[in-house]
């Protein structure tokens, strides 16, 4: 799998699926994914992937307990994972963030979700997916896309070739943002007739490049507790940005410790 490739389509998800090469993830709540969700799914909400680290909620888990999760799950290193959620692909995104940031870049997310699936004709069911004995091993990120911490964003603020990119909304931007960023909303990257979860029009890229965020430079997303920004991740990755990195603690970490205003 390329490194770019993180969005699938319903039929290349449903292709592999069928062929046994891919898992798919279900990142809904609870009472979603058991009141129906795409036939052999495995269950792993938002929460599983989530911790509090040094006072801020939401950070990534641990590698070790991202492993223990994996594993109970039935995912191991050698599995393709094709994720969705209920939430125009911002968590399936997280997840999959979460998986290239152990080495695994085998994760994409599920384009349109699980609605684009009953679209297609294609089975549901409200039986738990089936798990298995496997492991799952971390591993170092891609270097191009490996995730940043506070440190690293004060030691790059001045790097000309780093673009921050606030994907939290206009207002939220207004009232205080890390020095230096650039506002995108992330919902921006939908598309306007809800065809899917990501754009991929032509305008797009102009767009992007009208407030900086242009292929030749490290792109760096954020938002409040890096949900959003992760949605902004896969699509930059997907319509062939090079270096895209998410600011994991986001603006909760910034704001904790440098202040409410930018």
């Amino acid at each position: 799998m390329s490194h770019n490739h993180t969005i699938s389509s319903i039929a290349e998800a449903h292709r592999w699926q069928h062929a046994g090469h891919a898992i798919i993830v279900d990142a809904r709540d609870d009472d979603e994914y058991h009141d129906a969700h795409i036939a052999g799914a495995r269950h792993l909400p938002l929460r599983s992937l989530i911790t509090t680290r040094d006072g801020i909620a939401g950070m990534a888990v641990p590698d070790t307990e991202l492993q223990r999760v994996l594993e109970a799950a039935g995912i191991g290193s050698d599995d393709r994972i094709i994720c969705y959620d209920g939430a125009w692909g911002m968590i399936a995104a997280r997840f999959v963030w979460t998986l290239h940031q152990a080495g695994h870049d085998a994760a994409t997310v599920l384009d349109g979700g699980i609605d684009a699936w009953v679209a297609a004709g294609l089975p549901i069911d409200a039986q738990p997916g089936a798990a298995r004995a496997v492991r799952f091993a971390p591993r170092a990120p891609h270097p191009a896309s490996a995730g940043v911490d506070a440190g690293w964003i004060r030691a790059h603020q001045h790097d000309t070739g780093v673009q921050l990119v606030d994907t939290r909304s206009a207002a939220e931007y207004a009232r205080g943002h890390i020095p230096g960023a650039v506002h995108w909303d992330w919902n921006d990257g939908t598309p306007a007739d809800g065809s899917g979860y990501f754009r991929g029009d032509h305008a797009l890229r102009d767009e992007l490049a009208a407030r900086g965020i242009v292929a030749d430079r490290e792109i760096v997303t954020y938002c409040h507790s890096g949900v959003r920004a992760a949605h902004t991740y896969a699509l930059l990755r997907a319509i062939g940005y090079p270096r895209v990195r998410l600011y994991d603690g986001s603006w909760l970490e910034w704001s904790t410790l440098h202040g409410a205003h930018a």
